[in-house]
């Protein structure tokens, strides 16, 4: 398989799987039908900080629980300014690695169009609770 961007040897890592992801969450900085909203931070040119490079090129997904928390942290004030993607990743999307506290690092493979797995989008945590609620 290939995946949407070139990544290094030993990436994704052996204990990474293809499975579903349903109902994590990826926040969108961007206007809500643009691409750059599945880009990595590698793509993007940000920092990386101690990050491989393997996890750099991921796609940081969140599951629904972990979103509240991560909003009231005082370290992630950018999430705050950001609109979130509720998704149903599914199976042959990918390979996926949880990282522990409610994150999962994505490698999506590059037929594949993260936009299909797009349920909604919201503008707060309280929306996204009702959304997932709704889904129930």
């Amino acid at each position: 398989m290939t995946y949407k961007e070139e990544l290094p040897s030993q990436c994704p890592p052996d204990d990474a799987t293809d499975k579903p992801l349903p109902s994590v969450c990826r926040f969108f900085p961007f206007p809500e039908s643009d691409p750059r909203n599945f880009f990595s931070h590698h793509k993007l040119g940000k920092r990386t900080g101690n990050a491989s490079e393997c996890r750099a090129k991921s796609i940081s997904l969140f599951k629904t629980g972990a979103v509240p928390d991560l909003l009231a942290a005082k370290r992630t004030a950018f999430f705050k300014k950001c609109k979130i993607g509720l998704l149903n990743v599914p199976e042959g999307a990918g390979h996926s690695k949880e990282s522990g506290n409610g994150h999962v690092d994505w490698w999506p493979f590059a037929e594949f169009d993260p936009f299909s797995s797009v349920v909604c989008v919201c503008e707060s945590a309280d929306d996204l609770k009702q959304a997932v609620e709704d889904a129930s």
